[in-house]
């Protein structure tokens, strides 16, 4: 009976995996986006709403390399049999705001522990 457990294990850990890479291939995108956009804050013709707007390029970016980092320490933890891998993967989540979203149980509980946290972005 372990022997199927075992397989499927490895087949989510693989699947996981594969989807923290499709995240990181999507964040290279992201950062070359931001790359023409930062060019174009430079080259004064990005200013007021429309600047406001193309920071959400690197809101998705950020988004992008906590979910992939995310994953890959929660696959990690899962195949090392660590005592929580969950715990794990959150510690390493730098949004807080999108660690609550990816455990909100979690979340609930950590509430009365912890101190105010900063904001979710980290714009240019």
């Amino acid at each position: 009976m372990a022997q199927p457990l075992r397989q499927e294990q490895e087949s989510h850990s693989t699947l996981m995996l594969a989807v923290a890479q499709e995240l990181s291939a999507l964040n290279a995108m992201c950062v070359t986006l931001q790359d023409v956009v930062a060019g174009k804050v430079r080259a004064g013709a990005l200013s007021g709403g429309a600047l406001v707007e193309a920071q959400a390029a690197d809101a998705v970016a950020q988004h992008l390399a906590e979910l992939e980092k995310f994953l890959r320490v929660y696959v990690d933890a899962m195949e090392t049999l660590a005592e929580d891998p969950l715990g794990l993967a959150l510690d390493g989540v730098s949004l807080t705001a999108l660690g609550r979203r990816l455990a909100p149980l979690r979340a609930e509980q950590d509430q009365g522990e912890a101190q105010p946290a900063p904001g979710d972005l980290d714009l240019f």
